[in-house]
């Protein structure tokens, strides 16, 4: 979780290069994983911490 967390918010990198990168199956399977765990798909995740004052 630490490591797709840190990709998504430093690297630049889309959510689905995000999922090959950690080894998932599919981006659809990255994105239930992150969802269950944060209450947001990795997309708007990344998005809230650029968007914060």
């Amino acid at each position: 979780m630490l490591e797709a967390k840190r990709l998504l918010a430093h690297s630049g990198l889309p959510a689905g290069t995000c999922a090959h990168r950690l080894r998932f199956p599919g981006a659809g399977n990255f994105t239930t994983f992150f969802r269950r765990r944060t209450g947001l798909a990795p997309t708007p995740w990344a998005a809230a911490l650029h968007h914060k004052p």
